[in-house]
């Protein structure tokens, strides 16, 4: 199948025609947009210190001015 490219005028280009296989767009997606890959949601939780608490609310000032 032909590939069509096609760009516009704020520079967006457009393939029309391209048959790739799911794992070649994967592979192409990650080359252009340049990510190597996503961090899991696991190893970010496991970032995080659990024998801190979570901090306290800060109380409210009271206002000069009153209401």
């Amino acid at each position: 199948m032909p590939v069509r490219y096609v760009t516009y005028a704020n520079g967006f280009t457009e393939i029309f025609g391209d048959d790739r296989t799911p794992a070649e767009e994967r592979e192409w997606l990650s080359k252009a947009s340049g990510v190597s890959k996503f961090p899991s949601a696991n190893h970010r939780t496991s970032l995080k210190p659990e024998a801190q608490p979570p901090p306290m609310p800060q109380p409210e000032k009271k206002s000069k001015y009153p209401k």
